[in-house]
C-alpha cells in the first residue's frame, strides 16, 4: 500500500522518540527526507498526499534504521553544513561544529586576501577550516594536514566553489614537518578531551565519530597544543596569528604554554556560551 510523506513523518518522528527529545526527533526526520527527496522540509505539510515510491521509501527505513542506532544524521546522509557550506563528511572525521565555525571567524578577521598569504590548517579532519579560509580568501594559499589518509581523501574530496587547499600527510606528534616557508595564519582544531570526560559526551558521538581526533590522556592533555607551539615557533612569519580551539577546563594552561614560549600577544576567547574556547597568539601585534 503506497505510504504518503506526511505519514512516513508521523511514524518516523514516533519511532526515533524512542531515542531523542521529540522536537529534536522530528528535526532529525525533516532534515532526513528533505536530504534524501531533495525537497523543502515543510513538504509533507502542504503536499500530505505526496507519495513514497518504493524505493525511496526503502531508502528511508534503511536511513531510519541507523539513526535509531544513534548513529548521527551527518553521516547517515554524508553531508555537513559548516560555514554556509555543505561538506562530505564520513566516521573518518568530525561532524564540524558551531565553535569551529566560529574559530573561522575569528581567523577572517586576522585575514588576507592576498597573493603570497599563507594559511595552515594543522588536524584538518574533513578540510572545513581550510576550505572556508580557501573559500574566503581565494589569492592566499591554504595548506591542511592530518595523520589519517581517510580523513585526507575525505578533505581533498570536498566540492567547493573555490581555489583547493593544498592537503598533505602529517602526525603533529611523531612527523618532522615537511614544508620549509613560513605562515601568516595557523589553525587547528585539535584532540583536546581528556579520556576522563568520555562518560559526560552521548553514544552517538563515542560510537561513530574517530576518537583519534577527539580524545587525548588525562595524563598529557596539552600534547597537541605543545606541538602547535613548537610549530608555529619554527613557521609562524613575523606579524603572523595562530588561532586554536581548547578545551574550557584549560584555558589557562594553553595561554601560559603559548606565552611561555615567547608568544606574549596571546589571548583566550570565549565562545558564544561565555566558555574559553579559543587560544589566540601572534608575532607581533593582534
Amino acid at each position: 500500500m503506497p505510504v504518503t510523506l506526511s505519514e512516513f513523518v508521523k511514524d518516523a518522528v514516533a519511532r526515533l522518540g524512542a531515542c531523542y527529545p521529540l522536537e529534536e526527533a522530528r528535526a532529525v526526520v525533516l532534515a532526513l527526507y528533505s536530504d534524501v527527496l531533495d525537497l523543502p522540509s515543510y513538504t509533507h505539510m502542504i503536499e500530505p498526499s505526496y507519495i513514497l515510491d518504493g524505493d525511496v521509501y526503502s531508502r528511508l527505513n534503511d536511513c531510519l534504521r541507523r539513526l535509531e542506532g544513534m548513529e548521527p544524521l551527518q553521516y547517515v546522509t554524508g553531508k555537513s553544513c559548516f560555514y554556509g557550506h555543505v561538506f562530505n563528511v564520513n566516521p573518518s572525521v568530525l561532524i564540524p561544529r558551531p565553535e569551529t565555525e566560529e574559530l573561522c571567524r575569528h581567523a577572517l578577521e586576522h585575514a588576507s586576501d592576498s597573493h603570497g598569504f599563507r594559511v595552515l590548517d594543522m588536524c584538518t579532519g574533513s578540510g572545513c577550516i581550510a576550505w572556508t579560509m580557501s573559500h574566503a580568501l581565494r589569492r592566499a594559499k591554504v595548506f591542511g594536514c592530518d595523520f589519517s589518509d581517510e580523513a585526507l581523501k575525505t578533505a581533498a574530496s570536498q566540492n567547493m566553489d573555490a581555489p583547493s587547499p593544498v592537503f598533505f600527510k602529517m602526525d603533529l606528534l611523531n612527523d618532522v614537518f615537511p614544508v620549509t616557508d613560513g605562515f601568516d595564519l595557523m589553525l587547528s582544531n585539535p584532540p583536546y578531551v581528556t579520556d576522563s570526560e568520555k562518560g559526560l559526551m552521548s553514544s552517538n558521538v563515542l560510537d561513530y565519530e574517530p576518537a583519534s581526533a577527539l580524545f587525548v590522556s588525562d595524563e598529557d592533555p596539552l600534547v597537541f597544543y605543545k606541538a602547535i607551539v613548537s610549530l608555529a615557533a619554527e613557521h609562524l612569519n613575523e606579524g603572523g596569528t595562530g588561532i586554536v580551539e581548547i578545551n574550557e577546563r584549560f584555558g589557562a594552561r594553553c595561554l601560559e604554554l603559548f606565552i611561555s614560549n615567547g608568544f606574549c600577544n596571546s589571548r583566550i576567547i570565549k565562545d558564544l556560551n561565555d566558555k574559553d574556547r579559543f587560544c589566540l597568539f601572534s608575532r607581533g601585534r593582534y
